[in-house]
């Protein structure tokens, strides 16, 4: 009967830590996921950002441009 009880136990602990450690790995594969969609979505932020200004100095290029034709055309 001890032996039985010692044999389960063994099984027992050893099918925790199998669970554990498959756990364990599922976890970390899901922090990386979100890991992953939190550095998207602020890479997605930026390349927005970093459109507006490049739209906006298009329109500051072409109120540059007709500024100095206005300047030329005076001189």
């Amino acid at each position: 009967m001890e032996k039985i009880k010692k044999k389960w136990i063994v099984a027992v602990t050893v099918a925790l830590l199998v669970l554990f450690f498959v756990g364990n790995k599922k976890y970390e594969h899901y922090q990386q996921r979100e890991q992953f969609l939190q550095i998207t979505v602020a890479l997605q932020l930026v390349s927005e950002n970093l459109n507006k200004g490049n739209t906006a100095l298009a329109r500051l290029n072409t109120y540059d441009k007709t500024v100095q034709k206005v300047i030329n055309s005076v001189k």
